[in-house]
């Protein structure tokens, strides 16, 4: 999981990039990178500025003041193939007899080793384990044999890929935002009155970026998602869309990203997360019928289902849990030992509201079980009455091969779906009670479940992933 922002036909585009990244900082913390364009020079004009970091830290107004030019893209990095390292953060780059092309991506591709062997095969040098320097060199493979268009090559680009990626591919005068046919990772552009282009992995890095820009008159901007049968190619002041197969895409969208991954205020796949996580807790009182004296979320992704727990049940909406926001998401962690330190920086529990309490506490998942064990060690030190845990995702059984590190380690696949075991594990007592949304109660949630990939709750994917190769 990353995020990726910019913006193409405006004044100070590598600024207002810089802008939407910092809105989806949650979607990635160990790297930051950008680069940018005049329409004739990049900036930097060696290489892409790729630094290890938080946007704030790395993007300070002396390295702002270098980039300039009228489109710009930028990119967070959340490993899950390849290591934390500088040669896997993007962009990326590919030298053609074009001059040189940049590309930013969000997702995993599944025959990621087999297009590597193919690209080595014909001379290619690879510097990163990274799947995105896969596909800006699968591109320029493609251009370099026969195409000379490129919408040619990335639509031959885009038959051989099989996975998930969304992603922007810059040259020295313009871009191309290209989507897999599954739209499984959001991706949201909007077009200004003027012709500005602004584009995100979330909606809420599009409220920032456009917010107060003269181009939409005074008009709110109209966020629209990039098309998995299209590719939006950024000319000459123009938006021009190219298809790449008949008819619509067969779609299947991460799960994942409205019950976790994406901001409350993000609208991704057409719905917007908080809502989407209000009617996630609803279900599962209809499912769990709690009990208790108090219903607390674990902060922030659970906020919005435990309001609609408290307010379904009449229970008393109370927070024992308070996060330190000058950490980041353990779960992206990208080692164990820094996720399990994580923990104990980030959240500290009111020890005057826990004592005797019977408390309703709601999270919206459990992978690795990790956080979740030690959360209740520090709750359980004051003394509850009982815990009644309520998860609004259902429970996680499968590897995720898309882009979202769940490939090992998952508790539930580990004790076999044993929700008793699973609660031991954790540090719940036998009193304590485990509530996982079923998968039914996900779906009815749902205007359109068979739109959605929930591959790594039921198994079925979207692709065939049996040559899979982890490169982490």
């Amino acid at each position: 999981m990353c995020g990726i922002a910019g913006c193409y036909n405006t004044r100070h585009a590598p600024n207002i990039t810089q802008l939407g990244l910092h809105q989806l900082q949650h979607r990635g913390q160990e790297w930051v990178g950008m680069i940018s364009s005049d329409g004739n020079h990049f900036f930097p004009e060696r290489a892409p500025l790729r630094r290890e970091g938080l946007v704030m830290h790395v993007l300070t107004p002396e390295v702002m003041r270098t980039m300039t030019g009228h489109m710009a893209i930028g990119h967070l990095r959340y490993s899950t193939q390849g290591a934390s390292e500088l040669n896997n953060a993007q962009p990326h780059e590919a030298q053609t007899d074009a001059g040189p092309v940049f590309f930013c991506s969000n997702g995993d591709i599944v025959n990621c080793g087999e297009l590597r062997s193919l690209l080595r095969a014909d001379g290619f040098t690879f510097y990163s384990d990274n799947d995105g320097e896969v596909i800006v060199k699968l591109i320029a493979y493609c251009y370099q044999h026969g195409e000379r268009s490129w919408i040619a090559a990335i639509r031959r680009a885009k038959v051989m890929l099989n996975g998930s990626y969304s992603g922007v591919l810059m040259i020295r005068d313009r871009m191309f935002l290209i989507r897999d046919h599954l739209e499984n990772r959001p991706f949201s552009y909007t077009v200004a009155k003027d012709g500005a282009v602004f584009f995100a992995s979330e909606t809420s890095a599009l409220d920032i970026m456009t917010a107060d820009y003269e181009g939409f008159n005074g008009h709110e901007y109209e966020p629209r998602e990039v098309p998995g049968n299209v590719i939006i190619e950024l000319a000459e002041g123009k938006v021009l869309e190219h298809p790449t197969i008949q008819g619509s895409p067969r779609r299947a969208h991460c799960v994942f990203e409205p019950i976790y991954f994406s901001r409350p205020d993000s609208t991704v796949f057409g719905i917007q997360a908080k809502l989407f996580r209000r009617k996630l807790g609803e279900a599962l009182v209809r499912e769990a019928h709690p009990e208790g004296d108090i219903v607390s979320p674990v902060p922030d992704s659970s906020v919005e289902a435990s309001l609609a727990v408290s307010r379904v049940t009449g229970i008393p909406l109370e927070h024992i849990l308070y996060r330190h926001h000058y950490t980041g998401r353990t779960f992206i962690a990208p080692s164990q030992k820094l996720r399990d330190y994580g923990v104990k920086l980030k959240f500290n529990p009111d020890r005057r509201a826990i004592p005797g309490k019977r408390i309703v506490l709601v999270d919206d998942s459990i992978v690795r079980g990790t956080t979740m064990r030690k959360l209740i060690g520090m709750l359980k030190r004051y003394r509850p009455a009982q815990i009644t845990l309520l998860i609004t995702c259902p429970l996680i059984m499968h590897a995720c091969y898309y882009g979202i590190d769940m490939k090992g380690g998952l508790i539930a696949a580990a004790l076999q779906g044993d929700v008793e075991a699973i609660k031991t594990k954790i540090g719940l007592d036998p009193h304590d009670r485990l509530y996982f949304l079923s998968l039914d109660g996900l779906k009815s949630c749902l205007d359109n479940p068979s739109d959605w990939c929930m591959a790594c709750l039921d198994g079925l994917y979207p692709t065939d992933v049996s040559g899979f190769q982890a490169h982490a």
